[in-house]
């Protein structure tokens, strides 16, 4: 199969959704072509399949490469698709340096940006020990600070109900009874109540990544570059 006819078959397969096999037949036809421009033409294209399928560091790797052999506008559209990557590998020590160069001043000084670029920042694994903190101090208030009033309600229901049991046992002198309700039901809800709360604040701070990549996404597609060596990217297939 020649590059040209692995290009050809490999758009048919990416315009029917077989983005895998699409990109298959693209590495192919990048492989293939004997000319620099075509190669680079077709790798181009690999790398909004990539980005399409969501294989963002492939995507990084494919138009890097383009980026630094290509020429004229194919380099720009490589360099723009490059960054869009980063944004939504919610990289964001890339995208920050990447946005710098691609968006002009006044863009970056937009608050929607500079929200955007210290969201992508946020780091999921430490909002849910944040969380989970939370919810381990005060039953529900990990869910409740994380916008899911009602779980946090029902956590705060369930534990109470058993933390007001426990002090009734324990106010009897039932101690064994007390204690029994302590591991057999109270610790299990309350380590659930943790769990819970902490997989609420890292929902909240995926939520809150994807929703900056998005505005990101918007900016660098919409707004041309500021340097001189061409425009942003139309990123569709």
């Amino acid at each position: 199969l020649d590059a040209a006819s692995a290009t050809r078959l490999g758009r048919r397969l990416a315009g029917a959704g077989r983005l895998d096999d699409a990109i298959l037949l693209f590495e192919l036809a990048v492989d293939g072509s004997d000319e620099p421009a075509a190669a680079d033409a077709r790798a181009l294209e690999l790398g909004v399949l990539q980005l399409a399928n969501r294989a963002y560091p492939a995507a990084v790797r494919t138009l890097a490469h383009v980026e630094e052999f290509g020429e004229g506008a194919v380099r720009a559209r490589a360099r723009r698709l490059r960054c869009i990557a980063h944004v939504h590998a919610l990289d964001a020590d890339a995208a920050r340096a990447c946005a710098a160069v691609e968006l002009a001043p006044v863009t970056l000084q937009r608050e929607d940006v500079r929200d955007a670029l210290d969201d992508l920042a946020i780091d999921p694994g430490v909002r849910r020990w944040v969380g989970g903190s939370l919810s381990a101090l005060f039953p529900g208030l990990g869910q409740m600070t994380a916008g899911e009033p009602g779980d946090g309600a029902l956590a705060l229901i369930v534990n109470g109900g058993w933390g007001t049991g426990f002090g009734l046992l324990v106010a009897d002198g039932a101690a064994l009874d007390a204690t029994l309700l302590f591991v057999g039901f109270g610790m299990r809800y309350w380590i659930g109540n943790v769990q819970h709360g902490a997989a609420a604040w890292q929902r909240r701070a995926v939520s809150r990544q994807r929703a900056a990549a998005r505005v990101l996404e918007d900016r660098l597609v919409s707004e041309p570059s500021p340097r001189a060596d061409g425009p942003g990217p139309d990123p569709s297939p």
